[in-house]
């Protein structure tokens, strides 16, 4: 059975983009794509000002595309190897080889006996059940020295990946498209284990803290990101497995409306991910832990006065309908989360104490007025945990 793979690129790599597909299809029978006619996509881009580095959210035009990556002579990818990392052809299923000798310590070609000091494929035949470990050189000898040109075709697909700096908007939270830069990222890693890394990190900010721009153009990786790859390891507790089995159950269920809540809803559902994949997993484990505190917690209505005691997470300067200003996050010890958009007083220690009333509410997350330092007289206040 073919794959299948849909995904959406710059209109101004489409030239380029069909010229690698074009090559690709010559040389690979059952290779074939289709390219949709421009359609427009709200990006987040990064602009400089008088030396101050700004966000702005633009229209762009990007066009969908979809490959068909067919088995080669019965041949299907199972997965590969190259330069010590793990990559898989199908994310969402676990694999598990025939010969348990085979995988990343698999080092002997089963064709020739000679070593694969590169790059290795683990092959398996859908007709006869065989399930081979080669290298790339006899790929030819089994008829199957397309699949090289499938994998130079992926790689050519990171290369075009990189293309100006687009941000996608997440939610409120941006993350780089098209950062295809360090084949490490892409390797394979249990999706469970990542959950677990995207818990210890919750569990110190409960704030997506993003990447950003400098003033010189270049741009800092977001440290939330950096954090979780720090705090993943494939040694993992039974209880710490378990919770990730929770989160995973959670994020079957969503109602998916947007395009990043299927991206969700996809992560839980995968046996793998991609060591890149750090974003997805936290706002995975952020919503379910919100379901669950959410239940004990008494928010506020909109319209009602409260006082509140919390710590000053971020601030991020936002570009509006209206004009630009900074957005600022107070998480408070229950784990609710304050934003608001303007100016406040923090003390040394990023404190914010107040009085105010509530705009809106989303989830753990409530939306507030001006922070006073002192409460009217005769008003009412509820004071929040």
């Amino acid at each position: 059975m073919d794959n299948i793979i849909s995904f959406y690129i710059p209109e101004e790599q489409m030239k380029s983009f069909t010229k690698v597909c074009n090559t690709v299809a010559k040389n690979v029978e059952g290779f074939s794509f289709t390219i949709s006619n421009p359609t427009r996509k709200v990006f987040t881009n990064h602009i400089i000002i008088e030396g101050i580095s700004k966000f702005i959210k633009e229209f762009h035009n990007v066009c969908d595309v979809t490959v068909v990556m067919p088995n080669v002579n019965d041949w299907r990818l199972l997965a590969y190897y190259e330069d010590g990392f793990f990559f898989v052809a199908d994310p969402s299923k676990k694999i598990e080889f025939k010969n348990p000798n085979h995988g990343k310590d698999y080092r002997v070609c089963d064709c020739c006996g000679k070593p694969c000091n590169k790059a290795s494929y683990v092959i398996y035949n859908e007709k006869t059940g065989e399930e081979l470990q080669v290298g790339g050189t006899c790929m030819k000898k089994y008829g199957i020295d397309t699949m090289k040109k499938l994998s130079e075709f992926i790689v050519e697909l990171n290369h075009i990946y990189e293309c100006g700096g687009f941000e996608v908007s997440l939610g409120g939270d941006d993350e780089p498209i098209w950062h295809f830069k360090d084949i490490s990222g892409h390797q394979a890693v249990l999706a469970d284990n990542m959950i677990v890394a995207a818990k210890k990190q919750y569990d110190i900010n409960q704030t997506w803290v993003k990447g950003r721009h400098t003033t010189d153009g270049s741009y800092i990786k977001s440290e939330t990101s950096d954090s979780i790859q720090q705090f993943f390891s494939n040694d993992v507790t039974e209880d710490e497995v378990k919770y990730a089995n929770e989160v995973k159950k959670f994020g079957q269920n969503i109602d998916a409306k947007t395009e990043f809540a299927k991206n969700m809803k996809k992560f839980a559902s995968d046996y793998y991910c991609e060591m890149n994949d750090t974003c997805i997993p936290f706002f995975l484990v952020k919503a379910y832990e919100e379901s669950v505190k959410i239940k004990t917690i008494d928010m506020p209505e909109v319209g009602q006065n409260v006082k509140f005691v919390g710590k000053l997470i971020s601030s991020n300067f936002i570009e509006g309908m209206f004009g630009s200003y900074m957005q600022h996050t107070i998480q408070l010890p229950s784990g609710v989360a304050i934003k608001r958009n303007g100016t406040i007083k923090a003390d040394d220690n990023d404190i914010v104490e107040g009085y105010t009333s509530v705009k809106s509410v989303k989830g753990m997350t409530i939306f507030v007025d001006r922070i006073v330092k002192n409460p009217k007289r005769g008003i009412k206040y509820k004071e929040l945990a």
